[in-house]
């Protein structure tokens, strides 16, 4: 797993953003034949933070927003999940289950 920081990820992104049409250009010619290197833009990003903090806690509420607003640039962001885990459970399964897809 690579861990990286807020400052790391914006690093990251301004490469992306400067680098990447060079390295579609200069790809190889069998990786884009399908055109869907040409066609799309790398754009995965997970945020993990906030592990064993305290949360629903008054007197940090204003604190925590503040910080969700300075390191995060919603400018380009077309959705977004949000997760509460309340519970995890894991099951020991006698067979092996096949998904309803």
């Amino acid at each position: 797993m690579i861990e990286l920081k807020l400052e790391d990820l914006r690093h990251l992104h301004d490469n992306m953003v400067t680098l990447y049409p060079g390295f579609v250009t200069n790809a190889p010619a069998e990786w884009k034949t399908n055109g869907f290197l040409e066609g799309n833009v790398p754009i995965v990003v997970t945020s993990h933070f906030g592990q064993n903090q305290l949360i629903c806690e008054e007197w940090l509420a204003s604190i925590k927003a503040d910080n969700w607003q300075k390191e995060r640039c919603w400018d380009h962001i077309s959705r977004m999940t949000f997760v509460i885990v309340t519970d995890i459970t894991c099951i020991s399964l006698s067979q092996e289950v096949s998904p309803n897809c």
